[in-house]
């Protein structure tokens, strides 16, 4: 009686574990769809996030570099290091909440320079500290009305000449990165104007300045003060 009974219960465990193989079947061609489509997102979503980490570690790098050489034009200026063949001169930005305006950083210029070559020093540590690396030449000092007026051009990358769509842009831009919305609108005009301008400057220096861009007149509708041509 009782091998009848074991028997029994080995046969139902056996017919269980059998009947829950066949239950779990292969998944159907919906659900495989649904799956890839599933690792598809997710793939993108990783691409995506390991492209800002690769941004934010590029900006950090850039902030690093910064702040060694700010610390460095300190110390040096401090000690009277060279002092008499160098100036010290602000970078100005924009403060993003109050918009007042303040020192971005400090830039060391020779004093032997000549003017536009002063204002094309102060072009390069533009664009290096705010501007991505893009594009920005003093093209030429003019004379109006007795005044000395310094014409900018800020142009695109190499790989964006000739681009007129702006979605067709690579990163960086100007039109889609510096040029557009009211607040980053706003940083750039000062940033611009104000780092040019130095209007706390004793020595000779340029009474006005006009932004061209890609040696065009310049107009768009969040910069419009860079439209005109802005004086000390």
């Amino acid at each position: 009686m009782k091998k009848k009974i074991i028997w029994s219960l080995f046969v139902a465990i056996f017919l269980g574990f059998t009947m829950l193989g066949c239950s779990k079947s292969k998944p159907t061609n919906a659900e495989s769809d649904a799956l890839e489509e599933k690792i598809e997102i997710l793939t993108e979503r990783n691409a995506n996030l390991q492209e800002t980490v690769n941004d934010l570690d590029k900006k950090y790098r850039a902030l690093e570099g910064k702040v060694k050489d700010q610390v460095s034009i300190i110390e040096m200026f401090k000690e009277n290091k060279q002092n008499n063949k160098y100036e010290l001169l602000p970078a100005y930005t924009a403060n993003i909440d109050t918009y007042k305006e303040e020192v971005g950083f400090y830039m060391v210029i020779p004093k032997d320079k000549t003017l536009i070559q002063k204002l094309n020093m102060i072009a390069g540590e533009l664009s290096k500290y705010y501007f991505s690396d893009l594009p920005i030449e003093v093209v030429r000092i003019d004379e109006v009305k007795g005044k000395k007026i310094a014409v900018v051009n800020i142009k695109e990358s190499k790989d964006n000449q000739g681009i007129k769509d702006a979605s067709l842009l690579k990163s960086p831009a100007w039109v889609t990165e510096f040029l557009q919305g009211s607040a980053g609108g706003i940083i750039t005009e000062d940033r611009l104007i104000e780092s040019f301008l130095q209007k706390e400057y004793k020595g000779e220096w340029i009474d006005g300045v006009k932004f061209l861009y890609n040696n065009e007149p310049i107009n768009f509708q969040h910069t419009p003060t860079l439209a005109d041509t802005s004086y000390r």
